[in-house]
């Protein structure tokens, strides 16, 4: 009788560590999910952009947007999502929105709102791979 307490608390510890095991394997699908839906919506926001009006505004707020849910998804040492999304949000910007686009700044003499949106754009680069160095830091 004694021999079967004492078994008991151990498969019990057993059953609950592979719980936890079976956890964050079921979190990093959802990351790689996650990761998958960002770059869908980066590439989804390229149409918008090359609009012109209203429409340029609204694909580079989902070039935005995009990036912080693949910095979310980077954030279980899977990267790739951060990189691939700043690279089709970097193209965005720099060479198809209407708005932001680099020859606008030779043509256009509105710099304000081309500076202002180069400036936001860059802080979320800066803080989504600040957020992943942390995270992969961390977590080594």
């Amino acid at each position: 009788m004694l021999a079967r307490s004492k078994r008991l608390p151990h498969t019990l510890i057993r059953l609950h560590i592979g719980c936890l095991v079976t956890f964050s394997k079921d979190m990093i699908l959802v990351y790689k999910i996650i990761g998958g839906v960002a770059i869908f919506l980066s590439i989804v926001a390229l149409y918008p952009s090359m609009q012109p009006g209203a429409p340029s505004v609204i694909g580079f707020y989902l070039t935005l947007l995009s990036m912080f849910i693949s910095a979310l998804a980077s954030q279980r040492q899977l990267p790739y999502y951060f990189y691939c999304v700043a690279l089709f949000s970097l193209s965005n910007v720099l060479f198809l929105n209407d708005g932001t686009r680099l020859s606008l700044l030779f043509i256009q003499g509105d710099w304000t709102y081309i500076c202002s949106m180069y400036s936001l754009f860059l802080v979320v680069l800066c803080i989504g791979s600040l957020l992943i160095r942390y995270k992969t830091r961390s977590s080594q």
